[in-house]
């Protein structure tokens, strides 16, 4: 996911109750069945996703090849793509993902447009550091992290440097979820998620009751303290997550795609296998990479 990208579909199930129930089922730590035609459809997805003009597709496409461990064919396919490319976001994701694939010779890159104050692509640099768990220049990523014009900006550099067990970063993620911010709430609710604990659910679980009975709704709230809690365990909110699959908006099938490997949510597999074939592009890409982590038993 790029932290810019804002989704609008509620995840009903976890809105209504907010008293969900956190399971510890071992078996969604296993691996899924999955048979060899299917790996070989999902790879294809990727191998075509890698080459679309899409960016960001492509670039989520190059994140699950490098896992797969085809690492070798993104750098074969993304290496001539940098040096005529003048977007600093961009610039950026094409960094993160060659890092990923084995190829850490642009890495300096990052840290200049995180250093740069009148680039564009600043959170876009903090968020790929923080993918790639790269924090050799703690100064920076402090300076970007202390820092309050931005506040995507903030958060992304509080996680890059909670990777690198910075308690302080991990405090200040803590309180912004306590903001009145909606951005500052969304995106420390999405960095805690992945990495806090269940300790962490009563104020994730406390706003997102607070969003379910605010009129209008902020759609976008709920979307990302629905996701954090499924990360944490929320079975409630994983449920949620396989209904979601089914939205209507394009970009909350990929989100939701997306989030059912992150989070284990093994009863998904059947939906994402449909999906393989769904008209848009980041939709098959993050369905297919799901299907391949399921596949395999949880790292974590």
């Amino acid at each position: 996911m790029n932290v810019s990208t804002y989704l609008f579909p509620l995840f009903l199930i976890c809105v209504i109750s907010v008293n969900s129930v956190f399971s510890d089922d071992s078996t969604r730590t296993q691996p899924q069945p999955v048979d060899a035609q299917l790996i070989s459809e999902c790879m294809s997805i990727l191998r075509g996703g890698l080459v679309s003009e899409e960016f960001w597709p492509a670039m989520h496409a190059a994140e699950a090849l490098t896992y797969a461990g085809a690492g070798s064919e993104v750098i074969a396919a993304l290496t001539s793509r940098l040096p005529n490319e003048q977007d600093d976001q961009r610039r950026c994701g094409l960094v993160r993902e060659l890092y990923r694939a084995g190829d850490h010779s642009h890495l300096q890159i990052l840290f200049d447009v995180l250093g740069n104050p009148s680039s564009k692509g600043r959170t876009h640099a903090a968020e790929s550091l923080y993918k790639i768990g790269q924090t050799a220049d703690k100064k920076l990523l402090r300076e970007a992290m202390n820092q309050s014009e931005s506040i995507p900006l903030q958060i992304m550099a509080a996680a890059a440097l909670i990777k690198a067990k910075d308690s302080a970063a991990m405090d200040l993620v803590r309180r912004q979820l306590q903001s009145s911010d909606a951005t500052a709430r969304n995106l420390s609710a999405w960095v805690i998620g992945r990495h806090g604990n269940k300790d962490d659910a009563g104020p994730i679980k406390t706003a997102l009751q607070k969003e379910s009975v605010a009129a209008p709704k902020d759609e976008m709230s709920v979307t990302f303290l629905t996701v954090s809690l499924a990360s944490l365990g929320d079975s409630e909110c994983r449920t949620a997550l396989v209904s979601q699959l089914s939205s209507p908006n394009p970009t909350a099938r990929a989100m939701a795609a997306e989030f059912a490997g992150l989070s284990r949510t093994t009863e998904a597999l059947e939906k994402l296998k449909e999906l393989l074939k769904d008209p848009a592009l980041d939709v098959r890409i993050r369905s297919a990479q799901s299907i391949l982590a399921l596949s395999k038993a949880s790292s974590h």
